[in-house]
């Protein structure tokens, strides 16, 4: 019986990425990997797992699960190339990221070492939020003023230098002031 001992080295990286920009509170876009596909001692690889995500969720472009790590799933290139779908993290404005390897074409434990693929997000312009606390008030007629709502809080996630707010009462009867 003869024996062949044959070693088998893993893919090459896919290589770091940038994809298309995606609008911050996006509920979900479209993401596509192109990753360079090369083995030295094997066929080019076919398949991608996704080690970890960054900054949002990330999805197979049908919606299912992925489940992530160093043998989480293998998700099969078409074409050379993965979609996917990923939503940013709420009010994100930073860009997100994903980590990925390739796995080998013969032996399916063999992953590639890691590669990054950084994800833009545009950032929006939110709204100001204005937090009025409710607490039921008793009015006498002709009584004095009184503080409807003391403590009023407002806040803008886009820009820490909000400085005030206009209160307007809309819907006033007559004699209001």
């Amino acid at each position: 019986i003869q024996v062949a001992v044959v070693s088998n080295q893993a893919p090459n990286a896919g290589g770091n990425l940038t994809v298309n920009a995606i609008a911050e509170d996006a509920t979900s876009a479209a993401l596509t990997l192109t990753p360079a596909l090369t083995d030295a001692d094997s066929a080019a690889p076919t398949r991608v797992r996704i080690l970890s995500v960054e900054g949002g969720t990330l999805t197979q472009s049908d919606g299912s699960s992925i489940t992530l790590g160093d043998a989480g799933t293998a998700l099969t290139l078409t074409s050379g190339a993965l979609n996917l779908r990923f939503t940013p993290e709420a009010n994100r404005t930073s860009a997100g990221s994903l980590r990925y390897v390739l796995v080998d074409s013969v032996q399916s434990d063999l992953n590639s070492a890691a590669s990054v693929v950084t994800v833009p997000i545009t950032s929006g312009n939110d709204a100001p939020v204005a937090i009025i606390p409710t607490t039921a008030l008793t009015f006498t007629e002709n009584g004095p003023a009184m503080q409807v709502a003391p403590a009023v809080s407002l806040s803008d996630i886009d820009s820490t230098l909000l400085s005030g707010a206009v209160v307007r009462i809309t819907n006033a009867q007559a004699g209001d002031a």
